[in-house]
């Protein structure tokens, strides 16, 4: 009577247990980088996979369920193997394609506030050799893309960042205000326009 009980009794356990796994919510498709993915990188049906798992409603919101809603979207962010994909890493709708990646050291606090994918303006503030004063700051590049951070510089009082611009003459200006000055970082506004210089009058 005792051994014939105790069965039962696993055997109601076995089938609960099976109906509990049965009821539970399963893992739905999901787009993530199929290899290391750097900042730039223009999505190919090489670079993503799809795979299932299950998120928070938050993070759901964020990510893709195909891979063909992603091909053709460039990156604003590096993406490791495996990494989910989301909107936020992506360039924002409208930013120029085909960007070209530059890095150069910014002064460390013209970054807050400043996230991957945000359109930002360089200005130069020119070195003091200790003979004159400094010269006048000045507009050195409109409407560039911050497409990545990479972390402190050598100096505390810089960081490496990855722009995105558009031509030659815009990463050159850009190193070029990096080896003369200390560069700043602001958020570009639509009326600044693009490319090398200030505004045209």
């Amino acid at each position: 009577m005792v051994l014939g009980g105790l069965l039962v009794g696993i055997a109601a356990v076995i089938v609960f247990s099976a109906v509990v796994a049965g009821t539970r919510p399963r893992g739905r498709p999901y787009v993530v980088a199929a290899q290391s993915l750097p900042a730039g990188t223009v999505i190919g049906p090489g670079d993503i996979t799809v795979e299932s798992m299950t998120l928070p409603l938050p993070t759901r919101r964020l990510a893709f369920g195909a891979e063909e809603d992603l091909i053709g979207h460039t990156l604003a962010v590096a993406v490791d193997p495996g990494e989910l994909v989301e909107s936020p890493m992506l360039v924002r709708p409208g930013a120029s394609e085909g960007l070209r990646p530059v890095s150069v050291p910014v002064a460390t606090d013209s970054m807050a506030g400043l996230r991957a994918g945000t359109p930002v303006d360089l200005l130069s503030v020119p070195q003091n050799s200790g003979n004159s004063s400094p010269g006048a700051v000045s507009v050195v590049l409109r409407g560039a893309t911050l497409l990545s951070v990479a972390g402190p510089a050598t100096s505390g009082s810089s960081t490496v960042v990855t722009l995105g611009v558009s031509t030659l003459a815009e990463a050159e200006s850009a190193v070029q205000a990096a080896e003369t000055g200390t560069v700043v970082l602001i958020e570009a506004e639509p009326g600044d326009g693009t490319g090398p210089g200030p505004p045209p009058g």
